[in-house]
């Protein structure tokens, strides 16, 4: 049976929402047809792998969203920096898109007054407007005792010192690979959106004030422990929200505890860290991999060196990090230049060469140890 997908404008279109239209077809039930980018944000009718400055994608960007909206079936709002001003221009274009009788999700924050005025204007009639910023699971957080599940599934880490360091490129980059060879992958994403992409973003709970810490990594083991039962997958894909380490009393990353909480649940076969854009002597990874080693208990298999540099000046005047962003191409110089001889191998996921290799080095190690037979000789 063919599935007939929705023809979806990416709005506003940015670096947030590069990854998505890389990897397009892995959307469930969306076509992306169209990208409209706010003017001055410098990537109007450039191409589409402009916005986080990788490899070129084949799609030029659109600064009209007007004339996108009467060649599409639905709008698909991305996330953006948190702008007055821009923010009343979305919510403004959202109010267009469901007049026209279209589709509308939203995965970028707006305050409860907004969503509730959508909701009760659109919903009641058509079910126009689906908000999915907001993470919800339908799993019960129950009073489980302390023993923690085995999980049989080879599992597999995808963390960043930092938010914004390729971590959803690279989630997508290894499903979209992955399910090409033949094995069967589930996924719990770093995104809020990820059931666009038909795997789970992070359930609630693991947010939750009023859920203990013990409790919640006794309930992400059995969480994922259900999707293993449920799903019988040949890999299990977990990316690890926020950051990894503080980087001073300011900048403190939340303080990793959602990372510390996932390591303690689960017990990854292979983990990919991505880190920041920085020429560091190659014993900075050594540093890296026995930090992570003590603090979380897993073992780095290999780094990737993303696109984002903190800029320290800013992000202690602002009390957030703030980033400064390269090139693919000065990525791979770097690499190049830096990085042949770590004690693991730097990759850059923007590099699609790169993503292949970090792909085959990801099959070979698990299939030395991986005691499941698909994994050996390549899906089922």
């Amino acid at each position: 049976m063919v599935v007939t997908k929705k023809r979806a404008i990416i709005y506003p279109y940015g670096r947030e929402a590069a990854s998505l239209v890389r990897h397009k077809e892995l959307l469930k039930d969306y076509e992306v047809v169209s990208l409209v980018s706010p003017k001055g944000w410098g990537i109007i009718e450039e191409d589409a792998g402009q916005a986080d400055k990788g490899e070129n994608i084949g799609i030029k960007v659109s600064g009209d969203f007007e004339k996108a909206l009467e060649e599409c079936d639905a709008v698909i709002i991305m996330d953006y920096n948190n702008n007055e001003k821009l923010k009343n221009r979305i919510v403004a274009n959202i109010h267009k898109a469901i007049a026209a009788g279209k589709e509308v999700v939203c995965a970028t924050e707006l305050d409860k007054d907004t969503i509730k005025k959508l909701q009760e204007e659109y919903c009641s009639e058509n079910s126009f407007f689906r908000y999915v910023k907001e993470r919800t699971s339908n799993f019960s957080v129950g009073a489980y005792d302390e023993t923690l599940l085995e999980i049989e599934t080879p599992v597999i880490f995808v963390g960043g010192l930092t938010e914004n360091t390729s971590k959803f490129e690279i989630q997508l980059s290894l499903r979209e690979k992955l399910i090409k060879q033949g094995y069967k992958v589930s996924q719990v994403g770093t995104k809020s959106y990820c059931e666009l992409f038909d795997f789970h973003s992070i359930p609630d709970f693991m947010f939750k004030s009023d859920i203990g810490e013990k409790e919640k990594i006794v309930s992400f083991n059995r969480y994922i422990k259900e999707i293993e039962k449920t799903e019988n997958p040949d890999l299990i894909i977990v990316g690890i929200p926020g950051g990894l380490m503080p980087f001073n009393k300011k900048l403190t990353n939340n303080f990793a505890v959602t990372a510390f909480l996932i390591s303690q649940a689960l017990t990854p076969d292979f983990t990919i860290i991505s880190i920041l854009f920085e020429i560091m002597y190659p014993r900075y990874f050594e540093m890296l991999k026995t930090s992570f080693k003590y603090k979380y208990g897993f073992e780095v298999d290999c780094f990737n060196l993303s696109s984002a540099r903190v800029d320290y000046g800013a992000s202690n005047d602002r009390r957030k990090i703030c980033l400064d962003y390269f090139s693919a191409l000065d990525i791979d110089k770097v690499i190049e230049n830096e990085y042949m001889n770590t004690i693991k191998p730097v990759f850059n996921i923007l590099n699609s060469s790169h993503s292949e290799k970090m792909l085959e080095y990801l099959i070979d190690t698990l299939s030395k140890y991986g005691d499941r037979e698909q994994i050996s000789i390549g899906g089922i």
